[in-house]
């Protein structure tokens, strides 16, 4: 039996929180590849996509190093991402991470372009602007005109949208 079949069997057994922090502890211990999570994560393949991108969502946002050597292929991969869930974990890490310069202009685009996306789900719209706020509050030039894209979007969207509307909005202002 491969490695990757096993890292693949193993992500698509997980089910519940407990699956997830067993899979994250066999990784942790090397029974599992992180660069095969990340093609698995990177995968067509709907079932697998979206099972990968759980566990890895967690582990980037807890140790977002791990993630940067392959954050191109990441942010590439958005636009033809399978299932909303990729696009959600991946903004889901990018908000605890420290973006390096290299790729704050491409995932700047990626969540200003999902921020103002009508019928982006909710969780995608909110990580989608704090990190959009993360990356304002490095570069101020951008403040003005985020500012004016969250105003426009806190209409349409939901209770939980706009109390993280208004939380970034605040701190955009200081």
């Amino acid at each position: 039996m491969s490695d990757s079949f096993l890292i693949k069997d193993g992500i698509l057994g997980i089910r519940n929180k407990t699956d997830l922090n067993n899979f994250i502890a066999q990784l942790e211990n090397k029974d599992y590849d992180f660069e095969e999570l990340i093609e698995l994560f990177l995968s067509d393949n709907l079932r697998v996509c979206q099972s990968a991108s759980w566990p890895m969502g967690i582990i980037a946002a807890e140790q977002p190093d791990k993630v940067i050597p392959y954050l191109g292929e990441i942010l590439d991969h958005l636009d033809h991402a399978p299932h909303d869930a990729y696009t959600r974990n991946t903004f889901r890490f990018l908000q605890f991470m420290d973006v390096p310069e290299e790729y704050q202009g491409k995932v700047y685009e990626k969540c200003f372009d999902a921020l103002v996306n009508t019928s982006a789900p909710t969780a995608i719209k909110a990580f989608a602007l704090t990190t959009l706020t993360n990356l304002a509050m490095k570069l101020p030039e951008l403040k003005e005109e985020l500012i004016e894209a969250i105003y426009d979007q806190i209409p349409h969207g939901t209770g939980g949208f706009q109390a993280r509307a208004k939380k970034e909005i605040k701190r955009l202002s200081k």
